[in-house]
């Protein structure tokens, strides 16, 4: 029995000393760790919990020539989530169900997605917020972890529809926008950022540059504190061209010529420098529902309207000039020496089987006249005699069958047809008739209003084609000039100075006694050109002009689309009207 007893005590102390071994390496190990290799861990954990967001700059302003501001950010409040940080989130999903007014399957879809992906990514659930959200989200959300309540930024635009299509509109990015992008840096999930117009013209300027945050979270997810890694630098606002005042006029005499669902276009420019004063387009879209966030409901019936309000027929659509084209087949036959300023010729009223417009001849009219009386006949023959390739060449030379160079995406090129473009396209010979037609702006000729605003106003100017701008200066929240604007001449036509006077001459008889007397005004010589495109419908109808006719310091294009009617009376008034308001305001 003892020496069992002594085998026993043995095995204790063995496994005794075993213990006290372990417990040994056990406490040498836990000292290692919390002790001698803490800084170590304690960096580790504190790299793995710091979190980098970016936040948003507030986003440049727009402003008229004369300092008046046109578009802004406002406040407004957004509910956003960090997934990774929400508790008990079934009985959540119900009351931002509740809160919001949306569908609580929609929400918990949103959110698992989100979990999925980037759990401490912040997940906007509502970008902007009604007062009735606002107040029931305030309520029942205020200090529930993972749930925020924030003031955020929207665009104001303070002259609601005006220019709509040149300011643009922004909008969240689209993952194809975000992959063009990624590789400039500085873009991610959830921006905001300019999709037409100014707005996206600028984005870069006007989007300024992000900040960062560090926000160090716990095991959970819990934030628990927050730094700024690097301070937001605001966009840069910018001073345009337009004359507010102008373009709100030439907007309301839009709205009362045109019926939907067919709209208009007036362009108004400087022509010594390109200067865009007014451009006007009708029907157009309200921007606001753009700020909030437009819902793809309201979205579809803007793509579906009939009138196209989307569409900013001064820049974005392409139309025959009609008659307003004699401006570049008179300059071309000047040029040429076909013709010369004292020239007379004969018209009988039609020409191989085609009529004078809208009488029964003019019989002998001189040069100067046949602009101002608008007469088919010597422009059938004029373009005859000139041939399709110089006639093209002429258009081009003039800045047609391409884009002005205006900053503003979108722009519509226009068509200069010709007997090569004819043989590709359409796969059938140049006839006769393409280039008689073509000498009176009809036939596969396409034009904008803004293009035709270039050519009138380098009949104007003496022969300069200047890029069309928007943009005078950048400046930065700061009140620092980052760039202004010079005038871009792109080239000289090839029209001698005397012929584009002869030129001018005939647009003022056209005001002072021919087809365009519904735009003189009293005190101002107004020089225009009155221009009817016969369609499967009513007519369109143009006016291109300039004034004052010696010293011209604005170009007034108007185009009406299936205006009906013939000789562009009502164009020609709109523009009168607009030269009384601008010239009127001046002398004041």
């Amino acid at each position: 029995m003892e020496g069992l007893a002594a085998a026993g005590l043995r095995r204790l102390k063995v496994l005794g000393l075993g213990t006290l071994a372990c417990l040994v390496c056990l406490g040498c190990r836990f000292y290692q760790l919390q002790v001698v290799e803490f800084p170590v861990h304690q960096r580790k954990a504190l790299r793995d919990s710091r979190v980098l967001e970016h936040t948003t700059p507030p986003r440049g302003r727009l402003y008229d020539m004369r300092g008046r501001l046109l578009v802004s950010d406002e406040p407004h409040y957004q509910l956003w989530v960090r997934p990774g940080e929400l508790q008990k989130r079934g009985e959540l999903e119900g009351v931002l169900s509740e809160a919001l007014g949306q569908p609580r399957s929609e929400l918990r879809a949103r959110i698992t997605r989100a979990l999925a992906l980037a759990p401490l990514e912040p997940l906007v659930l509502q970008r902007t917020l009604s007062e009735q959200q606002l107040a029931r989200s305030a309520v029942r959300l205020r200090g529930l972890p993972g749930v925020y309540l924030e003031a955020a930024a929207r665009r104001r635009y303070f002259h609601r529809k005006t220019a709509a299509d040149v300011l643009g509109y922004t909008g969240e990015i689209s993952e194809e926008e975000l992959k063009r992008l990624a590789a400039k840096g500085g873009y991610s999930a959830r921006d905001m950022l300019g999709k037409t117009g100014l707005e996206k013209e600028y984005d870069v300027r006007l989007r300024g540059r992000k900040g960062l945050q560090a926000y160090t979270v716990d095991a959970r997810g819990r934030t628990l504190s927050v730094e700024d890694a690097r301070s937001p630098v605001a966009g840069a606002d910018l001073y345009l061209t337009l004359d507010l005042g102008l373009q709100q006029r030439a907007e309301q005499l839009l709205e009362a010529a045109v019926h939907s669902p067919h709209g208009g276009a007036v362009v108004v420019l400087d022509p010594q420098s390109g200067r865009v004063r007014a451009l006007a387009s009708r029907p157009n879209f309200d921007p606001r529902p753009f700020a909030r966030g437009i819902t793809n409901r309201e979205y579809q019936a803007l793509l579906k309207d009939p009138s196209a309000p989307l569409l900013s027929r001064a820049f974005e659509g392409a139309y025959s000039p009609g008659s307003t084209f004699k401006l570049v087949t008179s300059s071309a036959g000047l040029a040429e020496k076909l013709c010369t300023p004292n020239s007379m010729f004969y018209c009988s009223g039609s020409y191989h089987g085609q009529n004078c417009f809208v009488t029964s001849g003019h019989g002998s009219i001189s040069f100067v006249e046949s602009l101002a009386q608008s007469c088919d006949v010597v422009y059938y023959r004029m373009a005859d005699r000139l041939g399709p390739n110089r006639l093209a060449r002429y258009c081009r030379a003039f800045g047609l069958g391409s884009a002005t160079g205006i900053d503003l995406p979108h722009e519509d090129p226009g068509l200069v047809p010709d007997p090569k473009w004819k043989e590709k396209v359409w796969k059938e010979p140049w006839g006769g008739y393409d280039t008689t037609n073509m000498g009176i702006g009809q036939g596969m000729l396409l034009v904008t209003p803004l293009q035709m605003a270039v050519t009138t106003a380098a009949v104007a100017n003496g022969g300069k084609v200047y890029a069309p701008f928007l943009v005078e200066k950048i400046v930065s929240r700061a009140g620092a000039l980052q760039w202004s604007a010079h005038p871009r001449p792109r080239r000289k036509v090839p029209v001698p100075a005397r012929a584009l006077a002869a030129v001018r001459q005939g647009m003022v008889g056209a005001v002072d006694h021919g087809t365009g007397g519904a735009a003189a005004i009293p005190g101002v010589q107004v020089a225009g050109k009155t221009g009817t495109v016969e369609t499967n419908g009513p007519n369109h109808t143009w006016f291109v002009s300039f004034a004052p006719a010696a010293k011209p310091r604005l170009v007034i294009v108007v185009f009406l689309e299936k205006s009906g009617g013939f000789g562009g009376e009502k164009a020609a008034g709109i523009a009168g009207e607009l030269y009384r308001y601008a010239f009127r305001r001046t002398k004041k």
